[in-house]
């Protein structure tokens, strides 16, 4: 039955999209309350979702590369034993604090991204990695 629905949704892409597009516009109502739903169940996703999709926007009005994803973002995360790049503390909530700001050309990349709780990345500021070396020290 899956496989006939796949083959099927695959068949009539653009039709499929037009009537769930069709749906969702006559069923605004709805749609709202499922979404305000899920972010009151979700809190941490839906600020997570937040802070990444700024930080998506902010890269592409700069011209920068935005690649990263979920899964580079738990790897990064794993590698850094989910602990502040800079000072190291583990007990706390953990931001995706870019090594050179966005303000500074820097990209939204899996090479470009450390783990840093919020004071750590406040003191850094919109300064390149050098800086938060001498902060952190």
């Amino acid at each position: 039955m899956l496989v006939q629905k796949r083959g099927f949704y695959a068949a009539n892409r653009e039709r499929e999209r037009a009537r769930v597009y069709t749906w969702k516009d006559l069923n605004r109502d709805i749609v709202a309350a499922m979404n305000r739903s899920w972010r009151l169940r979700h809190p941490d996703r839906t600020r997570e979702l937040g802070r990444s999709h700024r930080a998506i926007r902010r890269a592409r009005l700069n011209g920068t590369a935005c690649t990263l994803t979920r899964s580079e973002w738990s790897a990064i995360l794993e590698v850094f034993d989910y602990r502040c790049a800079y000072c190291l503390r583990g007990d706390v909530y953990l931001h995706q604090e870019h090594v050179w700001p966005l303000a500074l050309s820097g990209g939204y990349t899996a090479e470009n991204i450390v783990p840093s709780w919020r004071d750590c990345n406040v003191r850094k500021g919109a300064h390149g990695p050098l800086h938060a070396i001498a902060c952190a020290a």
